[in-house]
């Protein structure tokens, strides 16, 4: 069975602290049998699924599931956050809800369910039912996955690799075995051509190029040099040294090649070539890079100098996967900036024409929005938000008995300055503002490695309105270049955030940030840089979630201090860089 819906204007419920707006499905099962659910987002956002037993007075939960892989062009071994399942072989008679939510409260958006019934999955029946079963839960029918060859259940090679792999004997087992598991017997597939193992172009095309057949294999070392046949001469923009210059006023247009360029910024992407531009001043820049015939370009924006750049923003697909167009939208600050057209993969290369225009940066409140940088998030005064629950606004037709998460409740006790609560709309839930609650009042941060206390309770957002919690400021100068560590910590914990900004109040550009220093749930952040430059500096201390607020200690200190692992895969260095 298949359903259609949307959890948009719904209020959160199951785990209502931690989850998004949730909607209820009701199955009754009159004999037992088994059950999968699976649950795809219409749009991107994070889904989250429960099934509970019982009826809405008495629930008790059997099963939930975040993000759920279901094929699909991802690497097997990763989750798809836009899916959740949940497969039970054996559910009893009665009364289940399934509720379908998001995995937080900005999580929220249409949805389809599928629901399959069969018939109840036995364990120890002597059938290894596969969707529901594995060497693991069921051991008595299941016995390939165990990671032992058991010859006696008639295990083999051909019947259950998975066990039965032996690295080392000298066959590489296609599917199972690649040189990157076990090298000793599979070389092809490393990018290294192996003469002495064998490896030919013939034989191993991956690893060993051709001199002459029209492709200028760069992954596996081939180049202008070593094979002028397949690889030509690299565009002269190959390198920052040698970028090209683009005149920062009004509409400019260059065209371009990356065709024999060398992979420069990372070994990942194709070959990149280099633009440069000094802004005099503020200003909104926008850059544009499409193809034709269509390749899957790349656009970096960078700033600094040729041996210090730091990344701005990337863009990879704009218009969509295929349309050959990338694209970055930025307001930047006065200074030297550089873009880099690369490609996507190694294999992504080609000719592109390359659009930058330079502009006045929006100025939120002129009663126009800007849509390529300004949003409602950003700026509410010119870009009205979609009417929906769940944004943080309190619009036409919304109460706090309809919408609480919008809509404030004075007197009860909390004081949601996040949705415009203040001790003078409601005195009973809201103490006074923080005195460092905005940038001009930022208190001076001593680095003297001593911890400050500080609470963003009953504090506003001027950092990040609409993205980030309440927020408040803290201020330090740097006579020289120095190493610096700024630690947030609470107890008890809430989900902090850190930014360190360079400049004043009047004008400043963002260094750093930092959510979970420590791991997920450690209620800390901590930004930590080897050397900082000399100069003025902001520290704005916020939550992670809009409505996130409290207490917290921080302490600044001008030594380096190793950073935490943060227990996430993909971002364990603190780095503002995806650890792919």
């Amino acid at each position: 069975h298949q359903y259609h819906g949307t959890t948009a204007g719904a209020q959160p419920d199951w785990e209502a602290e931690e989850r998004g707006p949730a909607v209820f499905y009701t199955i009754t099962l009159a004999a037992a049998a088994s059950l999968t659910v699976t649950l795809t987002a219409e749009e991107e956002w994070d889904t989250y699924l429960y099934l509970l037993k019982g009826d809405c007075g008495a629930l008790e939960e059997v099963a939930s599931n975040d993000d759920y892989y279901g094929g699909g062009g991802w690497e097997e071994d990763w989750d798809v956050p836009t899916a959740s399942q949940i497969a039970i072989g054996a559910l009893e008679p009665g009364e289940y809800q399934v509720v379908v939510s998001g995995y937080d409260e900005e999580a929220f958006g249409g949805y389809f369910l599928r629901t399959a019934f069969g018939a109840k999955s036995e364990c120890g029946d002597g059938v290894c039912d596969e969707t529901f079963e594995d060497s693991y839960v069921c051991p008595a029918d299941c016995t390939c996955g165990n990671e032992e060859c058991e010859a006696d259940e008639g295990e083999t090679i051909e019947t259950c690799p998975r066990d039965c792999v032996v690295c080392g004997d000298g066959v590489c087992t296609e599917d199972w075995e690649s040189s990157w598991s076990c090298e000793e017997d599979c070389t092809c597939g490393n990018r290294e051509c192996q003469p002495d193992r064998g490896e030919t172009h013939d034989n191993c095309a991956s690893d060993c190029p051709l001199c002459g057949d029209d492709v200028c294999e760069r992954p596996l070392g081939e180049n202008h040099d070593n094979c002028a046949d397949d690889c030509p001469a690299p565009p002269a923009n190959d390198t920052c040294a040698s970028a090209v210059t683009i005149t920062a006023s009004g509409e400019q247009s260059v065209s371009g090649t990356t065709i024999g360029a060398v992979p420069d910024l990372s070994a990942m992407r194709g070959g990149d070539v280099y633009y440069t531009f000094t802004l005099g001043a503020e200003a909104a820049v926008t850059a544009t890079v499409t193809s034709d015939p269509a390749w899957d370009t790349y656009l970096v924006l960078l700033k600094g100098s040729c041996d210090a750049l730091e990344t701005v923003v990337t863009n990879d697909d704009f218009d969509g996967f295929g349309s050959g167009k990338s694209r970055v939208a930025k307001v930047l600050a006065a200074g030297t900036y550089f873009l880099a057209v690369d490609g996507f993969g190694n294999d992504d290369f080609g000719p592109f024409d390359l659009a930058v225009v330079f502009g006045e940066a929006p100025v939120c409140g002129d009663g126009t929005c800007n849509e390529a940088f300004e949003t409602w998030q950003t700026c509410l005064e010119d870009c009205p938000a979609p009417i929906v629950c769940g944004n943080y606004i309190c619009q036409e037709g919304e109460t706090a008995e309809s919408c609480a998460s919008d809509c404030p409740t004075c007197g009860n006790q909390l004081c949601e300055s996040w949705l415009g609560e203040s001790k003078a709309s409601c005195g009973d839930d809201c103490p006074g503002a923080p005195t460092n609650n905005t940038c001009d009042k930022a208190t001076v941060l001593a680095l003297d490695g001593v911890a400050v206390n500080g609470t963003t309770i009953a504090a506003t957002t001027e950092y990040k309105p609409r993205t980030r919690g309440p927020d408040v400021y803290y201020k330090f100068s740097l006579p020289a270049d120095s190493p610096i560590t700024l630690l947030m910590a609470t107890d008890p914990a809430w989900d902090t955030y850190l930014f360190l900004l360079k400049g004043t109040c009047d004008g400043y550009e963002e260094v750093a940030y930092n959510d979970d220093s420590g791991g997920i749930g450690s209620g800390r952040s901590m930004i930590s840089k080897e050397t900082l430059a000399a100069g003025d500096y902001l520290v704005v201390v916020t939550g992670y979630k809009v409505s996130t607020v409290g207490p917290f200690t921080l302490t600044g200190s001008t030594v380096y201090t190793e950073p935490e692992d943060s227990g996430d895969e993909w971002d364990d260095e603190y780095d503002d860089e995806w650890d792919y």
